[in-house]
């Protein structure tokens, strides 16, 4: 384990002050376990980064969003003979950053693959600019035969070209396409949803008809495939479904094609720019309006039952810009009670 732990700058969560039967107390450090104790465990890794979200004219912050997220996860009680989830936790600590972000992410990419070999049930990455996902979905994925669906809650595509070499928070998409195509299906294997149109250009929206990447928007409190959103006014849809509905139609073409109820790898991300301003204004890129919490983690909490390998990424925490730790808080309580549905 010492080529990993080389990569990591280790961080203590009983060094956080937590209290008596909070997560944090109960939490092992990455230096505490030997390889074969990782097994069925669930690895939480930060990045702290926000080199991505400057480069894409983003509000500066997105580095402390690790340390803050730990401080609001590692504050939550812990329930031993309910979810008991502090002896399953492994804080590996951060990736240490490299010269340029391109090397951050092969840094990242290189711990998720070695979690992965190890056989954990769950790794959760927090970030740090949206870039940062490229790293994590590279080394989820080690075998090309295998398709590893992405399921992005997003307001935003990220879906941007990189130019000029210049890699930005909103490019990890594009990227994964275009080094992984046969393990995202050419782009099909992107889902794509609580994307807000206003919020991204219309190149993006043509990028991901070209892919034939899935769009769900979030708009006048229905959940609608993009290519239905922009219908006149007298035609106006309202729509019975929840993104979990799309998500488990989007989930069981590969489920066919994996030939197993379950997928064996799904990577899932989650910006918090998905959510309003005022119920979560800690983002790089917040938006005025945004999807419903309970949407969203009633999401989260069915995808942790659809693969037996699950990397969760939660990406644009700037702690710079929230209230009280409001969006903090909001981020560990989802993440919290999607580990809690694990099987």
């Amino acid at each position: 384990m010492k080529h990993i732990l080389e990569l990591l700058t280790p961080i203590h969560p009983t060094s956080l002050k937590t209290r008596e039967e909070t997560l944090g107390q109960s939490a092992h450090s990455l230096l505490n376990e030997g390889e074969d104790s990782l097994e069925k465990k669930i690895i939480l890794i930060g990045v702290p980064d926000d080199r991505g979200v400057l480069s894409n004219h983003g509000n500066p912050g997105a580095k402390e969003g690790p340390s803050a997220f730990r401080k609001a996860f590692y504050a939550l009680y812990d329930r031993p003979g309910l979810s008991a989830l502090g002896p399953r936790i492994i804080d590996a600590g951060n990736i240490t950053l490299g010269d340029d972000i391109s090397t951050t992410h092969e840094k990242l990419a290189r711990v998720v693959a070695f979690f992965f070999s190890k056989k954990v049930e769950t790794i959760v990455v927090i970030g740090g600019g949206h870039d940062f996902s490229f790293g994590s979905y590279k080394g989820l994925q080690q075998d090309e035969s295998d398709i590893i669906p992405i399921i992005n809650f997003d307001a935003h595509l990220d879906l941007r070209p990189v130019v000029g070499g210049i890699i930005n928070s909103g490019t990890p998409f594009s990227r994964i396409i275009e080094h992984f195509p046969n393990s995202i299906d050419s782009g099909r294997a992107l889902l794509e949803v609580g994307i807000q149109q206003e919020r991204n250009p219309a190149s993006l929206f043509d990028y991901a008809r070209k892919h034939q990447i899935k769009v769900i928007e979030f708009k006048n409190q229905n959940w609608i495939p993009s290519e239905d959103s922009c219908q006149s006014p007298s035609k106006s849809l309202i729509s019975p479904k929840k993104p979990g509905d799309f998500i488990n139609d989007h989930l069981d073409i590969y489920r066919k094609k994996d030939s197993h109820k379950i997928l064996r790898k799904l990577h899932i991300s989650l910006d918090l720019d998905i959510f309003s301003s005022w119920i979560a204004p800690g983002t790089s890129a917040s938006t005025p309006l945004g999807c419903p919490v309970e949407d969203v983690l009633e999401s989260l909490e069915s995808l942790m039952t659809a693969s037996s390998s699950r990397l969760l990424d939660i990406a644009e925490l700037c702690p710079s810009r929230d209230f009280n730790g409001q969006t903090s808080r909001l981020a560990a309580n989802m993440v919290y009670r999607a580990l809690c549905a694990l099987p």
